[in-house]
């Protein structure tokens, strides 16, 4: 991994570690293949991050076994040097402060760029922090701010971790930090050779292959299209479902229903509205279940102001069917941050 790849001064010497930067002390070790489902588990990774910050879930702890024992993270907007958290319970501790709550979401993270490194892999991700009105309403939404990570991954026998996370607020002017390095030119993928094609969920014997994660992934990825341009009358909306199956809020049950409620929402052959992001996948022994973060927005026509509409996220259940991997159940959840006895 050329050194340009190494943005962060305050945490130079632990990055060059982590990628085996050259010097008359670090020699420079092998950069290993990764295989399918290491790329499908780092996404996993960095998906979880924003329901693990934002929940605030097991008293930050949860945030916390994100990393491994020794990490750090890295504000670059906290102060004029930034500030650096290291160990679990310090980054806990970062979990808990701002707002919170088991429903709350404001971390929306996509372009997940993984690349092999000697010792394991870095990561570069774009996030949007938005403060989404209490209950969804769309009235007292905005973007906070945003801006992107640089991550370096470590594989630890408790699966993927982060070995260091940096922040980097989003800014056309002089940066607090040197800027981030520009990503190597994309080549061909070449993976590891695995003896296994598939990945077991802790605690249960089910398991899912990476084609079974890509299809998932794929499936939730159509839903705006079908939803937004809706092309013949809900039909591709509602083939992304079950024969049976229920969406909650409005609860809506069976293909023909599900198609009316598509019909009935705003649409249009270019017309787009409902972004996801941080799509998380878990296998069970009836196939799977995920979640992922959504935010409607109105985008303005012919100049006029953009505005979020609602924020929240769905929960998911999903069944593999003869046509192929289908929703049994969605249900979305609005944003809401948490309440005095939640918070305790």
């Amino acid at each position: 991994m050329p050194m340009r790849n190494v943005i962060t001064t305050a945490a130079l010497t632990l990055t060059m570690v982590a990628l085996g930067g050259t010097s008359a002390q670090q020699p420079t070790s092998p950069t290993p293949l990764l295989d399918a489902l290491d790329y499908l588990e780092i996404e996993q990774l960095v998906y979880r991050y924003g329901f693990a910050l934002d929940t605030g879930a097991d008293n930050g702890f949860g945030y916390a076994a994100l990393y491994a024992p020794d990490a750090t993270f890295t504000g670059t907007n906290q102060g004029p040097t930034g500030r650096t958290y290291q160990g679990r319970d310090r980054l806990a501790a970062l979990s808990r402060g701002g707002k919170r709550g088991p429903n709350f979401v404001s971390h929306y993270v996509t372009n997940v760029v993984i690349e092999p490194a000697p010792g394991g892999a870095v990561g570069r991700t774009y996030v949007g922090i938005l403060d989404i009105g209490n209950g969804g309403n769309g009235a007292k939404s905005k973007v906070d701010h945003g801006g992107l990570y640089n991550d370096v991954y470590v594989k630890t026998p408790q699966g993927w971790r982060f070995k260091s996370r940096s922040f980097f607020e989003s800014t056309s002017g002089a940066p607090v930090q040197p800027p981030p390095a520009i990503l190597d030119t994309p080549r061909a993928l070449r993976t590891a050779s695995t003896s296994s094609a598939s990945a077991k969920t802790p605690g249960s014997s089910s398991k899912l292959t990476a084609e079974d994660y890509i299809e998932i992934q794929q499936l939730v990825s159509r839903y705006p299209y079908a939803l937004d341009q809706n092309p013949d009358e809900g039909l591709s909306y509602a083939n992304l479902f079950t024969p049976d199956a229920v969406f909650r809020q409005p609860r809506t049950e069976g293909r023909q229903n599900l198609a009316t409620m598509a019909s009935r929402a705003p649409h249009g052959p270019k017309y787009t509205r409902h972004f996801l992001a941080n799509h998380v996948i878990e296998a069970t022994a009836e196939g799977a279940v995920g979640k992922q973060y959504l935010v409607a927005v109105d985008i303005g026509e012919m100049g006029q102001p953009s505005s979020i509409f609602l924020g929240g996220h769905y929960e998911d259940v999903y069944a593999k069917t003869p046509e192929g991997w289908r929703f049994k159940t969605r249900t979305f959840i609005a944003s809401a941050t948490a309440t005095a006895a939640e918070a305790k």
